[in-house]
């Protein structure tokens, strides 16, 4: 697994985006949302929590998406008077949708903000990718390079917290090793 700031790949930034991280929404009304964004496994579909909205809603397609752009180019950014406050280089819009919507996001860094960028318009330049197929072009597909740097990861962490060696951790070991991981899961008992 990449980690957050350094990928060399369209896989890497795949493979990071399917991970998650938070990003901040700014909303036309000057309100500023920190989300928990996420590419699902079949590189079809964006997620984002915490949501009012059903786990349908909170989703936006990638074959909706018509455009990726960076800096603070849309009305959003430039009307939006705390948006003033927000990194340019940090900054990005995913256009979608028939009336050209826009999803304006900020990122925590300039390079996570890049990671993003990066994977969407790759996916929207590869059709072929959404929906799982990675063709053997560098996807996160089962077999593919990403999935198995992300396999690679996720042993290699679990490893870490596995006392004696004999590939079991305890449930409350695995339960916090995947919060630690996803910040965005919730512990639930």
């Amino acid at each position: 697994m990449p980690s957050e700031k350094k990928v060399s790949s369209a896989a890497d930034c795949l493979a990071f985006m399917q991970g998650g991280c938070e990003l901040k929404k700014v909303r036309p009304n000057s309100r500023i949302y920190s989300r928990f964004y996420t590419l699902d496994p079949e590189l079809a579909c964006l997620r984002w929590e915490p949501s009012k909205k059903d786990g349908d809603r909170a989703r936006l397609d990638i074959s909706a998406i018509r455009e990726v752009r960076t800096g603070k180019s849309t009305e959003t950014f430039l009307h939006n008077g705390p948006s003033d406050h927000l990194a340019e280089e940090a900054a990005f819009s995913i256009i979608h949708g028939d009336e050209y919507q826009s999803l304006d996001l900020v990122a925590l860094s300039a390079d996570v903000a890049n990671i993003w960028v990066t994977g969407l318009r790759y996916l929207l330049s590869h059709p072929g990718a959404i929906g799982g197929g990675s063709g053997g072009d560098g996807g996160v597909g089962e077999g593919s390079i990403g999935n198995k740097m992300r396999q690679n990861w996720l042993a290699a962490e679990f490893a870490l917290v596995d006392e004696d060696g004999h590939g079991i951790v305890s449930e409350d070991t695995a339960v916090a090793t995947i919060c630690k991981l996803c910040p965005g899961i919730r512990e639930a008992k």
